[in-house]
Formats: structure tokens, sequence, C-alpha cells
């Protein structure tokens, strides 16, 4: 088990508000972050050559220390003027872990190791106000790998077997509720499935 526990406190960070041009539009304003979690990696093996592993992290992260007035158009097309002091940390999920059991069986010519991956990722939102969620999705990957004598390594793997529709992030520089035609939002998407065989010799 490897488990670390932390507290950040971040201050003092400076912004300033741009306009499409990128040109600096009010003042400049300062805030902070305030953030306090643990990262875990724990395995446990039952037996020799069969190991279940969990990687998770857990942050509850808000900004702080705001200082200045952050503009955004409200739904009627009149300026509006707020703090985001309390809003949660943009992108960062406050719950994410991945399960990996695997198993490895040892052969006269070398090994295979299977395994598969279950990954979850939480609610996280798209910029520094949290009014666009993002919402949350899980991913499963998997593969076989097979060690042949010292030299050559053969893998068949793959990832985001299921094709789970996730949206890792949004645009950042648009404040507020991103929004188009039909409530679609603009944010990247993660990659559909992928599989793939690769060769490997080591020298």
């Amino acid at each position: 088990v490897d488990l670390s526990i932390y507290h950040r406190l971040f201050t003092g960070l400076q912004y300033q508000e741009t306009d499409v041009n990128g040109r600096p539009i009010g003042k400049i304003s300062t805030y902070g972050s305030d953030s306090k979690g643990l990262d875990l990696r724990a395995t446990w093996s039952p037996i020799e050559n069969l190991n279940f592993t969990v990687v998770g992290a857990y942050m509850d992260g808000h900004y702080s220390h705001f200082n200045g007035c952050a503009e955004y158009t409200d739904i009627n097309g009149n300026t509006q003027c707020i703090s985001i002091t309390g809003a949660p940390l943009q992108r960062q999920p406050k719950v994410r872990y991945m399960f990996t059991p695997s198993y490895t069986l040892p052969t006269s010519w070398g090994s295979v190791t299977g395994f598969v991956t279950y990954t979850h990722v939480g609610q996280h939102y798209q910029d520094q106000s949290g009014l666009q969620p993002l919402g949350t999705y899980h991913t499963l990957d998997g593969g076989i790998i097979a060690d042949v004598g010292e030299n050559w390594q053969f893998r068949l793997q793959g990832t985001n077997l299921t094709n789970e529709l996730g949206l890792t992030e949004g645009n950042s520089r648009v404040f507020g509720v991103n929004t188009g035609i039909g409530g679609v939002i603009m944010a990247r998407p993660l990659f559909g499935r992928e599989v793939y065989v690769q060769a490997k010799y080591a020298f």
C-alpha cells in the first residue's frame, strides 16, 4: 500500500479577462485554491502470479481567496459579476480510480500476462465558474502480453473496449455554461475503441 494525504493551498495567482481577440478587458484579479485529498496505490496478491491493483485519487478542491470580479453574460444578455470562491477546480474530478486484476502464467519459454483495467472518472467541470458539468464516465481496457526469451515481447491490447462516451475537458476560455444550438457543448471527448498489436525486441 502506498498512501499519501495532502492539503495544498495556493494564493496570489493573477489573471485578467480577455475578449475574443485576446485583448485584456477589466481589472487584474487574484485568486487561489484550497484542496484536500489522498492518493492511493495498493496491490494484493492472494496467490502467486495473481495481482489485484487499485490506483485511486480523492480530491476536494475549490477556488479560494478571490479578489476581483468574474464577469459573464447571462441567458438574458445581461452582464453579471460573481465570485469564484468555493467553485470546484476546473477539469479536476473529485473521485478517480482504476482497478486492475492481472495474472501471469510462467512457461518454459517465458511468460504470458493477461489483464483488464476498469477506470472510473467522477464529475468534473469545464471552467472556473463550476456552472458547466462535464459528467462522469468509465472505461474498460485489457490486454495480453507475452514475453518470449530474454529479448522478445508481443502485446495485444485494447483501450476503451466498450466505446464509452466521456468528456475530458471543455473550453476553459468560456466562463459559465458553454452551450450552443440544441444545448450541445463544445468539449473534448475520449478516444473511441482502439485495439493494437505490438512486437518489441530488447537489445
